[in-house]
């Protein structure tokens, strides 16, 4: 997969005085080993994988790479890989081979496609261009446990053109993405028929981005888009006239009986102050809106966010606070509403260097209320879950040591208002993690006890288990060597009978054996009894090679 992280672009006035060439970054070859007496497992018994994160920089053009290298699923003969590349130079960034660009929530969101794209923002000028393949064939395959439902190759194009700079910008987003009918052969199976056909999409959307005030601690953005959906396009067209507009809609994406039109919008508010700050948001998904720039969107969704923060002028008192109100059937065209509320908030108090705590707590609210039937009381949903969270922590820091003492408790409890069904849903947890951590600077040595309990009861289980973890971890020769030590016990009683014993032993070392080159090591080993006895192990070895070249300039020499 293609990435890249800005760094330091090079001024053309001194192009000269730059490296005409450099690369840096790493390399790594892991094989992994895993086996288990589990009847259920799907794991190979050995794996491998080479990942290479090279940068190169010609003249200060920065071009960093990622490749990926496995041995792939089962189902699949020959190894995964990816490739690609993203070089940027001053305010031209380009996208190449297997990249993801994004423009906006509801149009360009991080979608991965195979091809090319461009960004160019001279002044106050924002252009952005991209086309590749967004999706590639799979037949249909109805034979066997790894079975492959159909997919067609598709194909896609955006354009975007703006006005503004890094605070303030205004940007105009086009995007087009069709299937090939003819990549793959037409499913067989009836259900696949209808399900997956080949589609067309048009969006067309605005994001703009606005801060005011001299510290532009007054944000504004707002983002909408409208999509025309075409589910199969070999359905029959539709007859819009000659009225105006029509010319374009029938060149943007031609009306059919299966196209479905739906818009997306969203607005976010922030003030942010010295001591708080308060934010406002608001987003509106229609039902069916789709888009063939994102990955996943949840439709049908209308959403209102508050959130407030806050900070004591002697700043050992931090709040945050948040309120939300969820709910779909935006076209009330469903047999219910479902509502959704939550609140969060959070206190942490830092009273010293040496004490703190931090206390939390979340209320989620789910119900439904009427639609185009009346609801049912035996069936209507209405449950409240309540989570509180309290984690004090003490620390005692000095050139020799450090210890570091915490506790962390966490009471969750669903409530269930429906007398018909809260006698199968009713729940509540208690989960408590007491840790102590010692560290002595002097010989590069932790050791960090802890103790977890565990109560969780519901109508027809009540679950206890505890256990304590034993870590340690230790540095040699300066750094040059470190090993780590993990061992876990936990015993689990299920409605007052001890059912299941559980050993987990987890190993690592690591060996930097000079600047260039690493090897480490991980293996965990897991043993369970519970009605028969279980195992599980499981390891990696990893050589890392570290790497920086650099063919120096006449004038740096």
């Amino acid at each position: 997969m293609g990435s890249a992280n800005p760094l330091c672009a090079q001024d053309l006035g001194n192009i000269t005085k730059a490296n005409p060439f450099e690369i840096h970054g790493n390399a790594s070859a892991t094989i992994g080993y895993y086996n288990t007496n589990s009847f259920n497992s799907s794991r190979r018994p050995f794996s491998y994988s080479i990942l290479m994160a090279p940068t190169l920089s010609v003249y200060g053009v920065q071009m960093p790479l990622n490749f990926t290298f496995t041995e792939g699923s089962k189902n699949v003969k020959n190894p995964f890989a990816q490739f690609g590349i993203n070089p940027y130079y001053k305010w031209v960034k380009g996208y190449l081979g297997w990249t993801n660009m994004t423009w906006s929530p509801g149009t360009l969101n991080g979608k991965t496609f195979l091809g090319a794209g461009i960004e160019i923002n001279p002044s106050i000028i924002r252009i952005g261009a991209f086309y590749g393949r967004m999706n590639r064939p799979l037949r249909e395959n109805l034979v066997g446990i790894n079975s492959q439902i159909p997919q067609y190759k598709r194909r896609g194009w955006g354009l975007k053109f703006g006005l503004g700079k890094e605070h303030n910008y205004v940007d105009f987003i086009w995007l087009h993405g069709k299937d090939d009918p003819n990549s793959i052969p037409a499913p067989k199976d009836t259900l696949n028929q209808i399900d997956y056909t080949p589609a067309e999409n048009a969006v067309v959307g605005i994001k703009s981005h606005q801060a005011f005030g001299k510290k532009k601690n007054v944000v504004w953005d707002a983002d909408a888009s409208v999509s025309a959906w075409t589910r199969d396009i070999n359905s029959e067209l539709l007859d819009i006239g000659d009225g105006f507009g029509s010319g374009f809609i029938r060149k943007a994406i031609p009306p059919r009986f299966s196209t479905s039109y739906a818009w997306t919008a969203h607005t976010s508010f922030t003030y942010r102050a010295e001591n708080f700050s308060l934010g406002f948001d608001y987003s509106r998904i229609q039902p069916e809106y789709r888009s063939m720039g994102l990955d996943y969107l949840l439709n049908d969704q209308q959403r209102i966010t508050l959130t407030q923060t806050g900070v004591s002028k002697n700043k050992k008192v931090n709040l945050s606070f948040s309120q939300y109100y969820q709910h779909d059937d935006l076209n009330k065209r469903k047999a219910v509403k479902t509502n959704r509320t939550g609140i969060n908030a959070t206190i942490n108090y830092a009273a010293s260097q040496k004490f703190g705590i931090v206390f939390s707590f979340n209320n989620f609210n789910m119900f439904q209320s009427a639609g185009l039937k009346p609801l049912n009381d035996s069936t209507k949903v209405f449950q409240i879950q309540n989570t509180v969270v309290v984690a004090p922590r003490y620390t005692i820091v000095n050139t020799k040591m450090v210890h570091n003492m915490y506790v962390s408790m966490s009471y969750s409890r669903l409530e269930d208002l429906n007398k018909v069904t809260v006698k199968y849903s009713k729940n509540s947890t208690l989960n408590t993690n007491i840790g102590y951590s010692l560290t002595l600077n002097n010989i590069f040595f932790t050791f960090s006890p802890s103790l977890n309990i565990l109560n969780t009861k519901t109508p027809s289980l009540k679950l206890f288990s505890v256990g304590p973890t034993f870590a340690f971890n230790k540095n040699f020769a300066k750094g040059k060597y470190s090993a780590n030590l993990a061992l876990t016990f936990i015993n689990t009683q299920q409605n007052g009978t001890w059912a299941n014993k559980t050993v987990t032993n987890t190993i690592g070392f690591n060996w930097n054996i000079n600047k260039s080159h690493a090897l480490k090591f991980n293996n965990s080993i897991m043993r369970s009894k519970y009605l028969v006895s279980a195992h599980e192990y499981k390891g990696t070895i990893t050589y890392v090679y570290t790497f920086n070249y650099v063919v120096k300039s006449k004038a740096g020499k």
